[in-house]
């Protein structure tokens, strides 16, 4: 708990202090921090024995069921007995460039760090790294959606389905909820029911349901 408490001090330092340092230069800081403490990990996190056991599967010569883009990092670093490490560098590099993007242009600043870390979002990138990478690549490409810039947004979903998560390709129709204008309360309606309902279980049972339904997706639930 205390290296969490340290990383987040020092995101937090850096980006508050972005007067008395030069601006992207205390991102930069910030930005460094998070990648080393997320790529300075060994068997932590419910996922990482899979991504573990796959690299070495993908280094042995089998197939994989993951996206092209992530077996091909695999592979790449596949020479290395200790590639893996290599593969959670590169992946965090990635995913945090991405996430810092939007904080910098969103002028975020510590607010946005202190948000990463106090929701699970660090954790959540840490152990699902597809998923993580995904998410990422999502946030950032939400300039598209508010400059309505459809053909960018559907390229860079799309790429990030084929090359990471299969799944991202369900965040194509983001880009049309985000038009619909309603009342603030009406979302914020449907996000305490979509808790409730994530906290009853029940997105779970649809994902296990669906799952048997299609094999490919039996990789992803378990």
């Amino acid at each position: 708990m205390f290296i969490y408490l340290f990383v987040l001090f020092l995101a937090v330092y850096f980006t508050s202090n972005i007067n008395k340092l030069n601006e992207k230069l205390g991102y930069f800081f910030a930005y460094f921090s998070i990648v080393i403490f997320s790529s300075l990990r060994f068997f932590v996190g419910n996922d990482y024995d899979g991504y573990f056991d796959n690299f070495y599967t993908i280094k042995q010569g089998y197939g994989s069921y993951m996206e092209f883009g992530f077996v091909f990092i695999n592979k790449f670093f596949s020479f290395s007995e200790v590639g893996y490490l290599y593969v959670v560098l590169l992946s965090s590099i990635m995913t945090w460039f991405f996430v810092f993007k939007v904080i910098y242009r969103e002028k975020l600043s510590y607010f946005g760090i202190f948000f990463i870390f106090t929701t699970g979002m660090l954790f959540m990138i840490n152990d699902q790294i597809r998923q993580g990478i995904a998410l990422a690549i999502f946030c950032y490409s939400i300039k598209f959606i508010e400059k309505r810039q459809f053909l960018n947004y559907l390229v860079t979903i799309s790429l990030t389905a084929i090359l990471f998560h299969l799944s991202a390709i369900f965040l194509i129709t983001v880009y049309f909820l985000g038009r619909i204008k309603t009342k603030p309360i009406v979302f914020g309606v449907l996000i305490l029911a979509s808790s409730v309902l994530s906290f009853l279980g029940f997105f779970n049972q649809i994902l296990e349901i669906n799952s048997s339904k299609l094999p490919f997706y039996q990789n992803y639930y378990e």
